[in-house]
């Protein structure tokens, strides 16, 4: 059976344009683990260290805080943060570590795959659980993108590495053959990540865990 990771808090910031305050997310977060999701992903939707970045969105609280209160509230769920190379730096990682993160998603282009490395090595050898997002998947061919998936799966760093559907413009059709073009020449977990555009996430994420996908996303509403 499929797992979910949910993003509400996390992906689903965009919507608020990243101004959920602490109490907002405290009682999503506690919802959530009352409900039984397993992973759930907190803080800004473009991840850890977009403070230093004004020009990409100001949240309304810090990454710590996020996580932190976070921390407080859950009591079965593992507790995640989001990182893209650039944005974030290895002491956001390390941080994220100390506040009790049981995981972290690393997201890059597909076609930039290798910027994700030396991130994942790090939250590796910090015992996280590593997400390996190859953001703008649809920008290659499913040969290639079979191509990049073997080559991180060759790291043996990554727990799971995700189909991601940025601009939710596939199809399940779509999402099938990517996925079962791959599934096959790795041993890494396979993860999709959809988005709503076309109002086809669910039947992705359905078409996805058919293809063989273990872990799929959500957001409420």
């Amino acid at each position: 059976m499929a797992k979910i990771i949910e993003n509400t808090i996390r992906d689903g910031s965009y919507v608020v344009d990243f101004q959920f305050s602490l109490e907002e997310s405290n009682k999503i977060v506690a919802g959530l683990d009352s409900l039984g999701f397993d992973f759930i992903e907190v803080g800004h939707g473009l991840g850890l260290g977009t403070h230093r970045n004004p020009s990409i969105g100001q949240a309304k609280e810090s990454d710590s805080a996020y996580l932190s209160g976070a921390r407080s509230v859950a009591v079965k769920a593992k507790l995640g943060v989001f990182y893209i190379p650039g944005i974030g730096n290895f002491d956001d990682i390390r941080n994220a570590h100390e506040l009790g993160a049981d995981f972290i998603r690393i997201g890059a282009n597909v076609n930039q795959y290798s910027e994700m490395l030396e991130a994942a090595s790090l939250a590796k050898e910090l015992g996280l659980w590593v997400g390996l997002n190859l953001m703008k998947s649809y920008a290659v061919k499913p040969y290639e993108f079979t191509k990049i998936v073997r080559a991180l799966d060759s790291w043996s760093i990554g727990d799971a590495i995700y189909l991601v559907d940025s601009a939710g413009c596939m199809t399940p059709e779509e999402v099938s053959m990517y996925i079962d073009s791959t599934r096959e020449h790795i041993t890494t977990a396979i993860g999709f990540h959809g988005h709503n555009n076309l109002s086809l996430a669910i039947a992705n994420s359905c078409a996805a865990v058919r293809a063989g996908a273990e872990f799929v996303d959500s957001s409420i509403l």
